[in-house]
């Protein structure tokens, strides 16, 4: 199979389209229409059902995208270290995290890494578990710090100090701020900004209402940008259920308080996962060595 083909069924996989798969790659669609051939002739098998209103991929290309991810992606780091090997490039380490690892464990590993290799590049994703499961299945990132994935990624390290704890969160100025204990249906009394139910958290969010027999509060605002969160719950009299760690975050410190809820306290332990196929960049180890290290130093 000719591995320069695989952009171009990428592509396709991802805009369900020739004609603007082939826009992206800067070729023509009939060009592209006889690349994709010569690739179901490699392959043996019929990729895509053409339709009016575009292809529709079917089994056998479902089959197939892992393993054109995998080459794309080890094709590209083999390219970066060739470079950098040669002085005309660096070594680039592609890391996903979740915000509070991201804003708190992981600044420090940066540094630290940085200090020893300063000609490396960190490249740093920040989203919810599973944009990032979805992320490193693609290979758009080397590793993946998160709680759980949905793909069949590997835990490939568990630095003792990769963890954080959700707590109830608000503006200082909130009604329940200050109170020495806040139950679960006085929570209910007001309005929430959360991340999408499918989310790790926000399953067990739910799960915790439940539990005392109650039905959890729905999202008034949802979102998944931690930025968005932040400004609403220290702007208006929404709740929210976040790592501490957004507590100290710039522009939060004092604006936003932690409510004393024991029964929405969850500490969570983070893994470093990476794909089960494809080898990791040396950016990509180097940075898991320091996080080692400083956990094994803390």
């Amino acid at each position: 199979m000719d591995s320069r083909h695989l952009p171009l069924f990428l592509a396709v996989m991802h805009y369900r389209s020739i004609g603007r798969a082939a826009a992206s790659l800067d070729m023509t669609q009939p060009a592209a229409s006889r690349i994709l051939k010569k690739l179901e002739s490699e392959v043996g098998a019929i990729l895509f059902e053409r339709h009016s209103a575009g292809v529709v991929p079917t089994i056998y290309a479902e089959c197939l995208l892992p393993f054109a991810e995998e080459v794309i992606s080890n094709s590209r780091t083999a390219l970066e270290e060739v470079a950098a090997l040669k002085g005309n490039g660096v070594s680039i380490a592609r890391v996903g995290a979740v915000a509070s690892i991201a804003s708190s464990f992981l600044p420090r590993a940066v540094d630290r890494l940085l200090k020893r290799w300063p000609n490396l590049r960190i490249q740093l994703l920040e989203a919810v578990d599973d944009q990032l499961s979805d992320a490193l299945a693609r290979g758009d990132i080397d590793i993946a710090i998160a709680g759980r994935m949905q793909h069949n990624e590997v835990p490939f390290s568990r630095p003792s100090m990769l963890s954080d704890t959700l707590a109830v969160i608000a503006t200082r100025h909130h009604p329940l701020s200050g109170q020495s204990e806040v139950s679960l249906p006085d929570l209910l009394r007001f309005r929430w900004v959360l991340p999408p139910r499918t989310t790790l958290p926000m399953q067990e969010f739910q799960r915790r209402f439940l539990v005392a027999g109650l039905s959890p509060p729905a999202a008034t605002v949802e979102t998944r940008s931690v930025s968005a969160i932040r400004a609403l719950v220290a702007s208006t009299d929404m709740l929210s259920w976040q790592p501490r760690a957004i507590l100290s975050l710039d522009g939060a410190s004092g604006r936003i308080v932690e409510l004393s809820t024991p029964e929405l306290m969850w500490k969570r332990q983070f893994y470093v996962f990476k794909r089960q196929r494809g080898l990791l960049a040396p950016a990509a180890l180097k940075l898991i060595e320091e996080m080692r290290a400083i956990s094994r130093e803390s």
